[in-house]
């Protein structure tokens, strides 16, 4: 179980499942508005990478030089040769109707030949993404790999969600025990746009994001809100 969603909600053992099985259901996924601890007594948690202060320092910094900013930019939606972590793929058609009229948005498939800038989301399916020196991010960007243990911080196998705060992303996400490919233990890209480009911070949008968060751990700056401000539709 991740520790941002013991903070989130307090310790259930339905967010503990052996091996593959779905976990307890999140009441935020999909939400509208924001549910407050006293409505679904859940409490969303962000983690903060406080190891590296001045890691810690840059993404606080992201989070607010991106408020209100509603920078231009390009959401990239990733397909790998990884069939067992490509499997949001079978949803970006519908990420795209969803919301290419509110942003730019693009398929791609790596190797990449050049450097890609301007980048608002990233989102992909790999246990470690080879592409990201390449990677140039907006402030309030989010990023994550679908992958295994990509919530194990510190001293696993595959590659940390670290790795996208220290290339410049402002949030990331990654399991921390095995939850094989369930599309819902994983951010869903058409949900999370859907609700950052209305206007929700990277924590509300992040959270209505995933459908069974219980393994999953949320890391960045929860207060980033590039699409706020009067224009916004929340």
């Amino acid at each position: 179980m991740s520790i941002t969603t013991a903070f989130a909600a307090g310790y259930q053992p339905g967010f503990c499942e052996p091996g593959c099985q779905p976990t307890t259901s999140s009441p935020l996924f999909d939400s509208q508005g924001w549910l407050p601890a006293d409505t679904v007594g859940w409490l969303p948690a962000m983690l903060l990478p406080s190891a590296d202060e001045a890691l810690a320092r840059a993404v606080i910094e992201r989070g607010i030089k991106a408020d209100d900013s509603r920078p231009p930019g390009t959401v990239y939606l990733v397909r790998t040769q990884d069939v067992g972590r490509n499997v949001r793929a079978a949803g970006y058609s519908d990420t795209e109707q969803l919301v290419a009229s509110r942003v730019l948005i693009r398929e791609i498939s790596p190797p990449l030949q050049q450097p890609l800038t301007g980048i608002i989301a990233y989102f992909t399916g790999a246990s470690r993404v080879e592409e990201l020196p390449k990677l140039r991010f907006r402030a309030g960007a989010a990023a994550d790999h679908l992958t295994s243990t990509g919530g194990v911080l510190e001293g696993g196998g595959q590659m940390s969600a670290l790795e996208w705060l220290r290339q410049g992303a402002t949030a990331s996400y990654g399991a921390v025990s095995e939850p094989c490919n369930h599309l819902g233990k994983f951010p869903s890209p058409a949900v999370f746009l859907n609700h950052y480009l209305r206007g929700d911070t990277l924590l509300e949008a992040y959270w209505k994001s995933v459908a069974m968060p219980g393994q999953g751990l949320f890391i960045g700056e929860p207060l980033s809100r590039p699409y706020g401000g009067t224009d916004s539709a929340r």
